[in-house]
């Protein structure tokens, strides 16, 4: 009787370890099932191809510069590859349009952050600091942001990190119509519209991230040459 419950408690131990290594297993599978998304939407526009990866890893630097907790951390990184998933719901002719948007174009533009939240909310149930990501990354510290006009501290904290972060790449990648902008002036354009646009705190914090390395200096001339090279 002894060997008999031993034997039901192993089968019973080596279950739960089967079954917790399975569902580790589907839980990577299904979010690299949204990070190939997310590459897919980018492959419409060479020019934005790596976005999501270089956003999520100035994200990551800075909530690491500001000692947030490993598993929120997680969410950020996460959030921030998926930040532009809803630009899947954007007209093409508006997205890869070669110059400026118009006001009506850019507000069909500016649809995506409901539209990528609307499509994960189902699947981020239990990540609910991804989706603010999503859904926040352009509020405005100041009010004046999109969809819910939040202001300051109101705004998520992993929204505000990503806000920098998705800013910072979009000034120093190059465009059809434009060279990308040196670190340094981009840097100054992200202290200039500290406390209107972003968070001053999360503004530093990626000041030091970038000084002590932990974000490596980006060439735009680099990205594009890589991605001219994709494409063909």
């Amino acid at each position: 009787k002894r060997r008999l419950l031993l034997d039901n408690q192993t089968y019973r131990s080596r279950l739960e370890e089967r079954v917790a290594q399975q569902s580790r297993r589907y839980e990577e599978l299904f979010l690299a099932s949204l990070q190939s998304l997310a590459e897919a939407l980018e492959v419409k526009d060479s020019y934005t191809w790596g976005h999501s990866t270089r956003v999520s890893r100035y994200a990551v630097a800075i909530a690491r510069e500001l000692q947030m907790e490993d598993s929120l951390i997680d969410q950020v990184e996460l959030g921030s590859r998926l930040h532009d998933i809803g630009k899947i719901g954007v007209r093409e002719s508006v997205l890869n349009k070669e110059g400026p948007l118009t006001e009506v174009e850019y507000a069909h533009v500016m649809e995506h952050p409901v539209i990528g939240w609307r499509l994960l909310a189902p699947l981020l149930r239990d990540m609910p600091a991804a989706l603010a990501v999503v859904r926040s990354h352009h509020e405005r510290f100041d009010g004046q942001g999109t969809p819910d006009r939040l202001t300051g501290l109101d705004i998520p904290l992993v929204a505000r990190i990503t806000a920098v972060a998705d800013s910072f790449d979009a000034m120093t990648s190059g465009r059809p119509y434009r060279d990308g902008m040196p670190v340094d002036e981009a840097l100054a354009e992200l202290r200039r519209c500290a406390g209107s646009q972003f968070d001053p705190q999360c503004v530093e914090a990626f000041a030091a991230a970038l000084a002590s390395h932990a974000i490596p200096r980006p060439d735009w001339r680099v990205q594009r040459k890589v991605k001219l090279q994709i494409v063909a």
